[in-house]
């Protein structure tokens, strides 16, 4: 469900209002009307490349969407957004702002402490109106301490950050002999660590993805993890948990799926 303004011309107008770019593929532009196709039950990530609240979405437009999601209580519809602050204003300016929506689970996404100290705190004042609010941490770039907050989630999905240049800290080490690494940039798609290093040396993203995940389980909160990266396949970027280290394995969903 990445659809966008209707016309290219509308298109162009409504793009980059306050310097933040919304893209969609042409694949997905009119994926609301191809709504009916998919199964009962099915998961719809919603806006996967931009954000359903960004602020130049425009109230047709959110209506429009929100009809959908509205029709089909079958589905569930995951929606992430880092502009909480955005959510309540806009769907009341859409005439949307309606009771609990079950079939709605809403993801905060953070990237790193900073992130989290802004966003989380909408959390409360949220989760009348939604049958799920969780955290995405996904692209994972620092760590992150979430304090008492976890206890109001009911689901933490995490990974790593994709594509050229993807940020995954620098080459360390956690035992006594640790050192620092080269720049992130020259390291990041090694399938070892650089000469003379021990092979303890681990990129950063784990252990901050690590100790993310047990606050969680601490809290009884479920846990999916999506992506990281893998030794012995080029220092490329993982899907398959089975390649993760043993404490990054779950894939846990609030509909009872847990996947492998």
């Amino acid at each position: 469900m990445n659809r966008f303004p209707r016309t290219r011309a509308e298109w162009a107008a409504a793009n980059r209002p306050d310097g933040v770019p919304t893209r969609a593929s042409h694949a997905t532009f009119f994926a609301p009307r191809n709504a009916k196709r998919w199964p009962s039950g099915s998961k719809v990530f919603v806006c996967p490349w931009s954000d359903f609240f960004h602020l130049c979405v425009p109230e047709y437009w959110l209506d429009e969407a929100m009809s959908v999601i509205d029709r089909r209580h079958d589905l569930i519809w995951i929606v992430p957004t880092k502009r909480p602050q955005h959510v309540l204003p806009a769907l009341r300016a859409a005439h949307r702002l309606t009771a609990r929506r079950e079939n709605v689970w809403l993801l905060l996404s953070v990237e790193n402490q900073a992130t989290a100290d802004e966003r989380l705190q909408w959390v409360q004042a949220l989760r009348p109106y939604f049958g799920l609010v969780g955290i995405s941490a996904e692209p994972l770039l620092g760590p992150i301490d979430i304090h008492l907050d976890i206890g109001r989630f009911d689901w933490l999905v995490v990974g790593a950050e994709s594509g050229p240049g993807a940020r995954w800290g620098k080459w360390q080490c956690s035992l006594t002999c640790a050192k620092l690494g080269r720049c992130h940039l020259d390291d990041v798609r090694d399938d070892t660590p650089p000469p003379g290093w021990c092979e303890d040396a681990q990129w950063p993203v784990l252990p901050w993805a690590s100790e993310l995940a047990r606050q969680a389980h601490e809290a009884a909160v479920l846990v999916y993890h999506k992506q990281y990266p893998a030794r012995g396949i080029g220092g490329r970027l993982c899907t398959d948990p089975r390649r993760f280290p043993p404490d990054l394995r779950d894939r846990c969903s609030p509909d009872g799926y847990e996947g492998t």
